[in-house]
């Protein structure tokens, strides 16, 4: 099930590439990650993916409560084109991890 509402990232390699996530406001995303916590994230795009507990410097979780996640994918070995993303996240009351956000659409140029 897909609970993503987001416009497309576009990203251009060889500058600061910064990757804003709007989280959907649905009760299981207040409920689990906003009241709960997030312990850990991890983003995959094209063959790559980032976790927070490995790269915690590439997740800024600050604005979590506004329903924000940004993520730094500046310097990182993507071929150029059109990808689908998916952003999970892991609470206390979510150890496994829920998908917060699938089919995040990122144009990366060159």
């Amino acid at each position: 099930m897909s609970h993503s509402a987001f416009l497309v990232n576009d990203i251009i390699l060889g500058y600061e590439a910064a990757l804003s996530i709007s989280l959907p406001a649905t009760e299981l995303i207040k409920r689990d990650l906003l009241k709960a916590g997030i312990s850990r994230a991890r983003f995959c795009l094209a063959g790559i993916t980032l976790d927070s507990s490995s790269t915690p410097k590439r997740f800024d979780l600050s604005a979590v409560a506004e329903g924000t996640i940004k993520i730094d994918l500046t310097s990182l070995p993507f071929p150029s084109g059109s990808y689908l993303g998916r952003l999970v996240l892991y609470t206390p009351t979510s150890p496994k991890g829920l998908v917060a956000a699938d089919r995040v659409k990122v144009l990366i140029g060159r």
